[in-house]
């Protein structure tokens, strides 16, 4: 069964948020994709990529997405403010913020952490992910299927191997 969500959001269009749009492009499982960006010199680069792709400078617009990703600096996590539906499943790329920061900030249980690294750029990279218990398996399986469009992916059971395979695949070192 192929999972389809009327609008997904991004926060951050920066280099991997880009990628992020990208890749949920390739997955054609959005009838909207929205980018929030504070950069507005990024804004026509990024409306470019796809017609589908809208872009605005303002996070609260994204509030109202089936799926949020959340691919800002984790120091810019702090100034993320907006409320976001019950049910919307929260995604973020962040290094080193964790779940329970994620679900305490948002008010939410349905997160999913992961790791992309660079190579993620051309459909080459490795993605090492986690998800909370509220994540169903038809999400899980939309996210697999999601993260195979940057490269290779593997699921563990915490949080906190993520944080120990960060270093190993690449992003740890590309975030610095």
């Amino acid at each position: 069964m192929k999972q389809n969500y009327k609008k997904i959001a991004v926060i951050g269009g920066g280099i991997m948020g880009t990628v992020l749009v990208r890749a949920l492009i390739k997955t054609n499982s959005s009838e909207q994709i929205l980018v929030c960006e504070k950069n507005k010199s990024h804004h026509k680069k990024l409306s470019k990529i796809n017609s589908r792709v809208k872009v605005t400078d303002n996070s609260v617009d994204c509030a109202n997405a089936d799926v949020i990703f959340l691919a800002v600096k984790p120091q810019d996590f702090n100034n993320v403010e907006f409320k976001i539906n019950k049910g919307t499943l929260v995604c973020s790329i962040m290094a080193g913020v964790s779940i329970s920061k994620i679900q305490k900030k948002l008010k939410t249980n349905k997160v999913i952490r992961m790791m992309p690294n660079i190579a993620a750029r051309v459909g080459e990279g490795f993605t090492i992910w986690t998800a909370t218990a509220r994540v169903n398996n038809l999400e899980k399986k939309w996210v697999k299927n999601f993260l195979t469009k940057m490269g290779d992916q593997l699921y563990v059971q915490t949080d906190q191997k993520i944080d120990k395979a960060t270093a190993i695949t690449g992003s740890g070192p590309a975030y610095i």
